[in-house]
């Protein structure tokens, strides 16, 4: 199953497509309270199809994949790329065999299983499709043979085939993978039945908000937190019999089922994952549902708010990588934290003891800073591939605890941080610089207040900044941006934040890090392998350094060219946040 599962995961993702919905079914012969999580694809020949005419797609591949892809064949023998040509056929008949939906599935098995999840496939089969076919394939490149079998379902008997872990069948149409007989049983009768009466009310709530989706995830919050009490209170049996085999281990011993209790990981319902490939780029969508304001929740609702500030302190810049602005408290976030871990455990009191020792000894009161960053949170960047070409904001209600901390900061890193104190005159902000000691610490950054928003960054992007505040609000701001505009326009309005990058220029940088570390790396074995595909016996040789280093340098360089925007906005609901990004040709 996991070579079947790679194929298709691979055929998802290096392809897209264009389809209109219809309402998929595949996903309903699952067994509703025993599914954890679940992807789907809703066209395989439609993403085959598209994946050679969409535009987005077509300049990934070019200028992302296909460098990396040819940067491997010219470290391959004869042998290895005839094995290379001979997967990428063997890929080819998968997607002729199942031309339509397929579902990969991981469910929950029985308490007695040795194996706590059982995964498995459903696929639309193509016409001519039955089970001698879907033998030879799963025979591929593959040693050992498989098992002549019988389901049986009701009062008939399914043919299958099975090998050493896995077993499968062609039912109705439908080809059914699955690493357990007793799962590929329910799943057959579902099929032969026309129905599964214990379909997923969550699943059809969410299926339904999905939508218009050509590949889509979701998690069950349901059986997932299930689980993870069971595994902490396996944890804690445990750990039990252990302090009482030596008692000395209870002093700093911390039981899990406390801290699972406090995340109230039982109040999610799901998460999921979707996306629509449009005529020039894609819309993806991702969300999570609630039950109840708890734990993990409330992290959520206490730190975030509908309707954001897009503050016009940011200078437009035709040249910028990215912007930001929302309505997230990272004050109310982390006092909401440790209000969790009082409640997961007593020894959260040691860490309140040392919060009211600093602030006795240095003044410094953690919880008033924390309330004083209120709901806004705001980045500026001129540089995707530098960090230090990007602006930091925060709302600040009270700057008074905020400057204590900033006062400290050169105190408490002593002679590797100073900080110097632009002097105030009139019209002018005062200007907190600290500067490392270039040899220990070659660092600048500056800190200034103006207005509500204290903000951070390199010296002189500071400077540029107070300088657009100075202005007032009605001047010109990145936010005038024609490329921010359009993004906005495809998107619903309001929210709870936003944020626009430039995909070319982030991919780029991505890849330039990646660079950078293999270049930072000491390999001194003359011969370094890379092994692929170790499960299947095969390896392929890739030398290392040039191969990985040479495609990456490629790339950072094509990527900064493909010119697309990114703009993702959240939504704050009643019992769910959502964000939905669209990528855009500029």
């Amino acid at each position: 199953m996991k070579n079947i599962l790679k194929k298709l995961a691979v055929a998802a993702f290096s392809s897209v497509s264009l389809i209109p919905f219809a309402f998929a079914d595949l996903e309903k012969y699952l067994p509703a309270s025993k599914t954890l999580a679940l992807a789907k694809i809703e066209s395989v020949s439609a993403l085959e199809k598209h994946g050679n005419t969409n535009p987005l797609a077509l300049e990934m591949k070019e200028k992302l994949l296909a460098p990396i892809l040819d940067a491997a064949r010219k470290n391959l023998t004869d042998e290895e790329l005839s094995k290379s040509a001979k997967a990428e056929e063997n890929l080819g008949k998968l997607a002729d065999a199942f031309p339509g939906e397929v579902v990969i599935a991981a469910l929950e098995s029985s308490a007695k299983s040795k194996q706590p999840v059982c995964g498995v496939l459903i696929a639309d089969c193509a016409e001519g499709t039955d089970l001698a076919k879907m033998a030879e394939l799963y025979l591929e490149g593959r040693t050992g043979t498989l098992k002549d079998i019988k389901i049986k379902v009701g009062k008939t008997e399914i043919p299958a085939k099975k090998s050493s872990d896995e077993v499968f069948a062609v039912v109705d149409g439908k080809f059914i993978l699955a690493e357990k007989t007793s799962t590929l049983r329910q799943i057959a009768k579902a099929i032969a039945g026309g129905k599964n009466k214990s379909v997923s009310a969550a699943l059809k709530k969410v299926r339904e908000r999905i939508g218009n989706a050509d590949v889509w995830f979701y998690l069950n919050g349901a059986p997932i937190a299930k689980n993870i009490y069971a595994a902490a209170e396996n944890y804690d049996k445990k750990l039990a019999e252990e302090m009482q085999d030596d008692p000395s281990k209870a002093m700093f011993a911390v039981m899990t089922t406390p801290i699972a209790k406090a995340f109230a990981p039982e109040a999610i319902d799901s998460i999921w994952w979707s996306s629509r490939f449009t005529e020039n780029g894609a819309v993806c969508e991702a969300a999570l549902s609630w039950n109840a304001n708890k734990g993990l929740v409330s992290l959520l609702t206490s730190s975030l708010k509908n309707n954001f500030e897009k503050p016009t302190i940011f200078p437009a810049n035709e040249n910028f990588a990215s912007v930001s602005a929302s309505s997230f408290s990272a004050g109310a976030f982390v006092n909401q934290l440790m209000g969790i871990a009082r409640e997961a455990s007593p020894l959260f009191g040691i860490v309140d003891m040392q919060l009211m020792n600093l602030k006795a000894a240095e003044n410094i009161d953690v919880p008033a800073t924390l309330a004083s960053l209120g709901n806004g949170m705001f980045t500026y960047s001129l540089s995707a591939s530098k960090p230090e070409e990007a602006v930091y904001a925060l709302t600040v209600s009270d700057k008074a605890p905020v400057a204590v901390i900033l006062e400290k900061v050169a105190e408490k890193f002593g002679p590797s941080i100073t900080l110097k104190k632009t002097p105030v005159t009139a019209g002018t902000p005062e200007i907190y610089t600290f500067s490392g000691d270039a040899e220990k610490c070659d660092v600048e950054v500056s800190a200034v207040f103006l207005g509500d928003k204290l903000c951070f960054g390199k010296h002189d992007l500071i400077l540029q900044i107070i300088e657009q505040n100075a202005k007032g609000k009605d001047a010109p701001s990145i936010w005038d941006n024609a490329k921010i505009k359009a993004g906005e326009a495809l998107l619903p309005p309001g929210g709870s934040g936003i944020s626009y990058s430039h995909l070319g220029k982030t991919l780029s940088a991505i890849f330039a890090s990646a660079q950078e570390i293999r270049s930072s790396m000491k390999i001194d074995i003359d011969d370094a392998e890379l092994v692929i595909d170790a499960e299947e016996g095969e390896s392929a040789k890739i030398d290392v350094r040039d191969a990985v280093g040479e495609a990456f340098a490629e790339v950072a360089d094509k990527a900064e060219k493909i010119d697309y925007s990114v703009m993702t906005k959240t939504y704050l609901g009643e019992k769910e946040l959502s964000a939905k990004a669209v990528i855009y040709k500029n």
